[in-house]
C-alpha cells in the first residue's frame, strides 16, 4: 500500500521541468528536419517546373525565329539593329522590306534578350550597319515568356546569352544546295544560374536555307 501510495504521489506531481526541456527539443528537432525537407523538396520541385518552362519557351522561340528566317529570300550575317547588338543578322523578305535579328541588351532591360526589327529606314548606325527603325525593335523573348507563377516565385525572368548566327555550306558534313543559315542561342530563366554561375542555360539552334 505504501508504495502503491508513492506511485500515486509521483503521478498527481506532472511533469519536471528536465522532462519539459526534453520534450521541447525533440520537438524543436523534429520540427526543423520537416522544414529542411519541405523547403528542399519545393527548391527542387521550383527549379524542375523551371526548367520545364525554360525548354517549353526556348522551343517556341526557335519555332518563331524559323518560321521568320524561312521566308527570307536574302540573308547577310552584319551589323545591324544596335551598336550595343551581339550578335545580328540581317535578312530581306519577298515583299522587299529588310529585318534584323539581334541579341542586345537595350535601355531597360535586366537581361540580354533577343529583338527583331525593321530597317526600312536605313538608318546608320555609328560602329557600322544599320539601326532599327524608329520603334519597330521587339523583344521575342519576353514575347515567348508569359512568366509562370514558378518564375514569378523564383524572381526569374527568361534571358538569352551566347547567340550565334553563322553561314553555312554543310549540314552534319554533307553539302548543300545554296545558302544556308545556322542560328544558335542559350535561353535559361535565372533559376539554375543561382546554383551554379557556371549554368549559361539550354542550347537551341537550327539551320535554315534560303527561299529560291
Amino acid at each position: 500500500m505504501i508504495a502503491r501510495g508513492a506511485a500515486l504521489a509521483r503521478d498527481r506531481r506532472g511533469l519536471t521541468l528536465v522532462e519539459v526541456l526534453v520534450a521541447t527539443a525533440i520537438f524543436a528537432i523534429v520540427a526543423v528536419a520537416i522544414g529542411s525537407f519541405y523547403v528542399s523538396t519545393q527548391r527542387a520541385f521550383d527549379y524542375g517546373s523551371a526548367q520545364a518552362f525554360a525548354q517549353r519557351q526556348g522551343t517556341l522561340l526557335q519555332e518563331e525565329l524559323q518560321r521568320r528566317l524561312q521566308r527570307a529570300v536574302d540573308f547577310s550575317v552584319t551589323a545591324c539593329g544596335s551598336g550595343t547588338a551581339t550578335a545580328s543578322v540581317r535578312y530581306a523578305l519577298p515583299d522587299g522590306t529588310q529585318w534584323c535579328l539581334h541579341q542586345d541588351q537595350k535601355l531597360g532591360d535586366d537581361f540580354p534578350q533577343l529583338y527583331v526589327c525593321s530597317l526600312n529606314g536605313a538608318i546608320p548606325l555609328v560602329s557600322g550597319g544599320v539601326g532599327c527603325d524608329s520603334g519597330s525593335a521587339r523583344s521575342l523573348t519576353a514575347q515567348s515568356q508569359n512568366i509562370s507563377e514558378t518564375a514569378q516565385r523564383l524572381g526569374t525572368e527568361l534571358r538569352v546569352a551566347n547567340t550565334t548566327f553563322l553561314t553555312v555550306s554543310t549540314v552534319n558534313g554533307t553539302p548543300i544546295a545554296g545558302r544556308a543559315l545556322d542560328v544558335r542561342f542559350d535561353l535559361y530563366d535565372g533559376a539554375m544560374y543561382r546554383v551554379s554561375g557556371a549554368y549559361t542555360g539550354m542550347r537551341f539552334g537550327f539551320t535554315t536555307t534560303l527561299r529560291n
